[in-house]
């Protein structure tokens, strides 16, 4: 079990990580990128266009559930709340495999934040690709 100080430090330690990388964002070149900060801001980016990309499939899914003339409107309703809360519990899901397991695994160790960064990009296109199947009618 996790102390509070460890979680504090765990996640003090993956904010200032993050927050550096940023600073490398402005300079990274992805394809050349060595140094831990380059890597986390070119993993920053990629995790920002894989999120989008769920977000996509997403309002996908909510478009598609709409346009189910078979069902009557509550029915839709109840069926867009169902998704929704399914996507909120999938993103805990997650966010706490990654964010809090992925530490232990990596040891706390300089490459503990691309880990994280790796896992929640994985899971996040496996999650669009899910719905893309699921919902997509083209």
């Amino acid at each position: 079990m996790r102390t509070p100080i460890a979680a504090f430090a765990i996640t003090a330690a993956l904010c200032f990580l993050v927050f550096a990388g940023l600073a490398e964002a402005q300079t990274a070149d992805c394809d050349t990128a060595q140094s831990t900060p380059e890597i986390n801001a070119c993993l920053e980016a990629q995790l920002q266009i894989s999120d989008d990309a769920l977000n996509d499939a997403y309002q996908l899914a909510r478009r598609e559930i709409d346009a189910a003339d078979w069902l009557d409107g509550e029915t839709r309703e109840d069926w867009k709340i169902a998704l929704r809360d399914a996507q909120r519990l999938w993103i805990q899901y997650r966010d706490a495999d990654c964010m809090d397991t992925v530490p232990y695994e990596w040891g706390g160790g300089t490459g503990t934040t691309s880990g994280i960064l790796i896992c929640l990009i994985t899971k996040t296109d496996t999650r669009t690709e899910e719905l893309r199947a699921r919902y997509e009618t083209n």
